[in-house]
This record gives structure tokens, sequence and C-alpha cells, in this order.
């Protein structure tokens, strides 16, 4: 597998919150991540939302703005 873009890392970083990633997508993340502190930072953010609404109350109603701003944080953040 040859080096792969940061976008491509952060893909594979948000494909490893949903479930295993291959061996060689595992690999080529961590190999990745050990050249790379802006995607490092990128994976700390993701693993620290995912953890924070994991915990949030499952009633927890977001306007369809509050998404919308999430949704370009999250955007912005993987350089789209």
């Amino acid at each position: 597998m040859t080096m792969l873009s940061c976008r491509k890392m952060t893909q594979l970083i948000s494909k490893a919150l949903d479930g295993p990633l291959s061996l060689l997508q595992r690999l080529a993340l961590g190999i990745h991540l050990l050249g790379c502190p802006p995607c490092r930072r990128f994976r700390r953010a993701v693993q620290w939302l995912h953890a924070a609404l994991a915990s949030a109350p499952s009633d927890a109603n977001l306007s369809s703005q509050a998404r919308d701003r999430i949704r370009r944080a999250l955007e912005k953040a993987a350089g789209n």
C-alpha cells in the first residue's frame, strides 16, 4: 500500500470509529501517524468527540443549526 494523503488518513481515522480496519489500513495509518502531527491531533479530536457524543443523554436533541455547525467543523477539520 502506498503512502496515503492526510485526507485519506482522516477518512480512515473516522472509519476506525465505526468498525475495525483491515491489517493494511491499520499499518498505513499507524505509519502515517508516526510522522504527521496534524493527523494525530485530528485523531485525538474525533476520538474525544466520539466519546463525548456516546456519553451524551439519549434524549439530547440538537437543532438543525447545531448539526450544521458540527458538520461544518468536522469537514473543516478533515480538510474538506
